[in-house]
């Protein structure tokens, strides 16, 4: 089953295609967005960007699964929202797609599928929380 919303569509529930190409996490874009934002900001910023990010998220994804457990759609939407927001700065566009799914999956009537947008936000997190602490200690080390 293919869905679409916009310009994006999906064959797995949470796995966004765009342009026929699935997002995937990037390493590549991930560093370069940081490399990046460290122009802007500097080093020693983004490294506590970062480390805050990876504190709040695992915080975040437990406060999303009380506002489902409860049936908060309002919260529910503003968790989802703030953690799409929090991603897209690292360019960690998976998270940012499921995120962005689960934010709107009360208006789209995606509602069954909240649970699975919930674990497919964890396991995306796992796959690139390495990456993301290994990155921030480098850009400590450089600021």
């Amino acid at each position: 089953m293919v869905l679409q919303r916009g310009n994006l569509t999906t064959e797995h529930p949470s796995r966004f295609v765009a342009g026929g190409a699935a997002m995937e996490f990037d390493p590549a874009n991930m560093k370069e967005t940081c490399r990046q934002l460290a122009e802007e900001i500097g080093p020693d910023g983004v490294a506590e960007l970062l480390e805050s990010y990876l504190a709040d998220t695992p915080n975040r994804l437990e406060e999303i699964a009380r506002f489902l457990e409860s049936d908060d759609q309002t919260s529910l939407k503003r968790a989802a929202h703030s953690l799409k927001g929090s991603s897209s700065i690292f360019g960690l566009s998976e998270m940012e797609a499921i995120a962005n799914r689960l934010e709107h999956s009360f208006a789209t009537g995606e509602l069954a599928m909240q649970t699975r947008f919930l674990e497919d936000l964890r396991g995306e997190f796992e796959r690139c929380r390495g990456l993301l602490v290994a990155t921030a200690a480098e850009l400590a080390a450089q600021g």
